[in-house]
């Protein structure tokens, strides 16, 4: 359930935990979480009945959790979502286990771009995913209005919202994190039926769409041999306003 948050990504952690997940938004001084990294303590110890966690942020934010994921001070830590961001400066994650979900924007201008592809050495290689939203851009990550530097998106906010919940709830089944309530879900309890209809639901999923959302003849569906595939491949869209395609490659 989502708790009392800030209301920058109110509405993207309201969305997250209506899939059934827990989701707390720490609040930091100044609203910069890097200013206390390490508050994310009081979370997990005021929820001792949930074993399992994923960390994330969005731009500062995300340096603060790959901070806090490489401490990982009670070994509950398994998953980190970035937003728009990077892992911090000497933050070395290649040998720690996490799975790693990395989203950006295509028409993000604040991102430090030689930064962030320099810091891609310090993700786990084989258990990053990567997902760039088509037309969002940096600002539309949460509610705050403009920032400077950044270029107009091309998608509105709630879509942008939609694409990163999807790929952050992907993350978390990834992990098999189990939902506190019982979410009905039945795409993810069929991964063995790799075929058509699974991966037209799989790609909805990931998109940020529930599987009814969408007629099939919407969706351009790749099939794929193992889930190891699936899970590499990634959505695209086209122009807001068009219809809904969403396609699979690895």
């Amino acid at each position: 359930k989502a708790l009392e948050l800030d209301p920058r990504f109110d509405l993207a952690a309201r969305a997250l935990a209506s899939q059934g997940f827990f989701v707390a938004v720490v609040p930091f001084p100044g609203n910069l979480a890097i200013t206390d990294p390490m508050r994310a303590n009081g979370v997990i110890l005021a929820h001792p009945e949930i074993q399992r966690w994923a960390i994330g942020g969005h731009s500062l934010g995300g340096a603060a959790a790959s901070i806090y994921a490489l401490a990982n001070p009670f070994g509950a830590i398994e998953g980190l979502a970035l937003w728009a961001s990077y892992a911090a400066p000497g933050v070395d994650l290649t040998s720690t286990g996490l799975k790693v979900v990395d989203i950006t924007a295509s028409l993000d201008t604040v991102l430090d771009a030689a930064a962030y592809q320099a810091a891609q050495a310090q993700l786990p290689a084989d258990a990053t995913r990567r997902a760039v939203l088509r037309g969002g851009n940096h600002a539309q990550f949460g509610y705050y209005g403009d920032q400077a530097g950044d270029t107009p998106a091309a998608i509105s906010r709630e879509h942008q919202h939609a694409l990163a919940v999807g790929a952050t709830a992907h993350l978390l089944h990834r992990l098999g994190v189990a939902a506190t309530d019982d979410v009905e879900d039945p795409f993810y309890a069929e991964v063995e039926a790799a075929d058509v209809e699974f991966c037209a639901r799989a790609q909805r999923r990931l998109a940020g769409f529930s599987w009814w959302d969408l007629p099939l003849r919407d969706v351009d569906n790749t099939t794929y041999a193992f889930e190891s595939d699936y899970v590499q491949s990634k959505p695209t869209f086209p122009a807001e306003g068009a219809a809904v395609a969403v396609t699979g490659y690895v």
